[in-house]
């Protein structure tokens, strides 16, 4: 069981992430990582992420180096709790074959199971 939180600012293309944080079910943060836009940034959205552009002005981590990390970090059916858990997801970009997701902003908490597929 994993537990995740991203940031993400607005730029050029739309949303984009910025930082991941992923903590472990004994609270401990085993990955935490800014990440560098692809496109340039039109909004750092601060007063949401704490992002500035000082922040990420020597940040070279890409999106697919941290889905990379993430392939290594996360069990294949890992078990993912969080808030807005789809649109973090779909932020990441990520694809994986089955998981589970207990999504703690919907008002009747549930599980869902998810299948992904590439596109």
């Amino acid at each position: 069981t994993r537990s995740s939180d991203l940031e993400m600012c607005e730029t050029a293309e739309g949303m984009e992430l910025t930082r991941l944080s992923v903590v472990n079910e004994s609270l401990d943060c085993i990955y935490d990582t800014l990440v560098k836009p692809t496109n340039p940034i039109t909004d750092y959205k601060t007063q949401f992420s704490g992002i500035t552009e000082k922040s990420l002005e020597n940040v070279t981590k890409t999106l697919g180096s941290v889905q990379r990390d993430l392939g290594r970090l996360l069990p294949a059916h890992a078990i993912l709790i969080g808030h807005s858990l789809e649109n973090d997801l779909f932020a990441l970009k990520v694809v994986f074959e089955i998981f589970v997701i207990f999504d703690v902003t919907v008002r009747d908490f549930s599980i869902s199971l998810f299948t992904t597929r590439s596109s």
